[in-house]
């Protein structure tokens, strides 16, 4: 009986103990996505280029939706297009809210409110080898 009783209150011991792990790692994840895209809007709101290149995917892609037209960029066009404005600060306010977080994907909505309108980016984040990275981005205007 006691030996049954020892491995009841072992099995809730090691239950508890993956409960909190799995919840420790869903809080990581958390705040080093949310760290991605505090870089990301550095990089595109603030023109703090310096290492830019870490934080995007090798499959890397932009949408830009506009007046019904859709142009698409690669990673190479739109870091040398950066490259070319660096410590450029656009003239708007940043905010952003987490939309999705999962282990190995998390989408962000990215609002850059100018005068007269507002730029609206869904960037989808990967979980690339344990490296949280900018996978794609779709960027919106609205008025």
């Amino acid at each position: 009986m006691k030996t049954l009783i020892r491995l009841f209150f072992a099995a809730i011991i090691i239950s508890a103990t993956a409960a909190f792990a799995h919840a420790e790692t869903k809080a990581i994840n958390k705040v080093a996505s949310a760290s991605v895209v505090d870089r990301y809007i550095e990089i595109v709101a603030k023109g703090n280029t310096l290492n830019m290149e870490a934080i995007f995917s090798n499959q890397f892609t932009q949408q830009v939706a506009n007046k019904g037209k859709v142009v698409q960029h690669n990673r190479a066009q739109v870091i040398g297009f950066l490259k070319k404005q660096p410590n450029i600060q656009q003239n708007c306010e940043t905010a952003y809210t987490m939309i999705e977080q999962g282990n190995d994907s998390a989408i962000a909505k990215v609002e850059m409110q100018y005068e007269g309108f507002t730029r609206v980016e869904y960037v989808t984040l990967s979980n690339e080898g344990g490296r949280w990275k900018v996978s794609q981005v779709l960027t919106t205007y609205e008025k």
